[in-house]
């Protein structure tokens, strides 16, 4: 664009100088910034936000099983036929009456994190603090062993007790096609790799996508729903993980005429 509009003279891209510097190009698909790891500290950015709130959810729901505590049950209210009403209440006005029945319905927040006490989450990112650290192997125990599995999820979350496990795949690819495409390339790579048949385990596959500019799709709320977490934690969870995005990406954006990259630059956090 800025080569259209007469401000540069070339429009070839800064870091790899084969291709044209297109937004698109210089924040997702430049070849040697991805050799550089300027797209995977965006994503490990990222990472870091849903890892945050995820733990916070994992620790909750250990605790409250811990504690035989369950899940507030909220009241639903039906309008019933005053004829099929065997009793409950009964609002009376001038008009007519106005009868009711109450009900404990099971909140719909409940999630298979509240049916153990003894999730283990890790992440693929080095957290001196949580013990967590990055390129650690897919737990030995599980499937056929430790060499079962050649790569891991970005997070894991699974139980000795149920024989069930979560994981959480992360992709930050440029926004439109290429956000469903990438949902189902990580999809069918783990489904190809047993993932999603381990013998005698349960899968919970979550794979999700924040756009390169700071967008998500469903994906993303499904995951959060998929967790238990309730309609606060999963708005403000996904603004976090939107503005870590697109910050990443602005900085990336300042930085297309700098050849080099430290890779030990630290992570975004807000």
């Amino acid at each position: 664009m800025l080569k259209r509009w007469n401000f540069v003279k070339k429009d070839t891209c800064h870091v790899c100088g084969a291709a044209a510097g297109s937004l698109s190009h210089i924040l997702s698909r430049c070849s040697r910034s991805l050799n550089q790891g300027r797209y995977t500290w965006r994503h490990d950015s990222i990472l870091l936000a849903i890892y945050e709130t995820v733990r916070e959810v994992v620790n909750r729901a250990n605790a409250r099983v811990k504690r035989g505590i369950s899940r507030l049950q909220k009241e639903s209210i039906s309008f019933i036929p005053g004829s099929s009403l065997q009793s409950d209440s009964e609002v009376k006005t001038e008009a007519k009456s106005v009868k009711w029945k109450t009900a404990i319905a099971p909140s719909s927040l409940a999630s298979v994190l509240e049916q153990s006490d003894d999730w283990v989450l890790q992440v693929d990112l080095t957290i001196p603090g949580d013990g967590q650290k990055k390129n650690t192997p897919f737990p030995a125990h599980i499937g056929d062993g430790e060499s079962a599995f050649s790569s891991r999820p970005d997070l894991i979350i699974f139980s000795d007790k149920l024989k069930h496990i979560l994981y959480i795949e992360l992709t930050s690819p440029w926004e439109g096609p290429r956000m469903e495409e990438s949902h189902k390339e990580k999809m069918e790579k783990y489904r190809t790799a047993g993932l999603h048949s381990i013998p005698g385990w349960s899968t919970t596959p979550l794979c999700v996508e924040v756009g390169a500019r700071g967008t998500t799709s469903n994906t993303f709320h499904r995951m959060c729903k998929a967790l238990g977490m309730s309609s606060r934690e999963s708005k403000r969870l996904g603004k976090k993980a939107r503005t870590v995005a697109a910050r990443c990406s602005y900085f990336i954006f300042l930085s297309r005429k700098v050849t080099e990259w430290d890779p030990r630059r630290p992570y975004v956090r807000c």
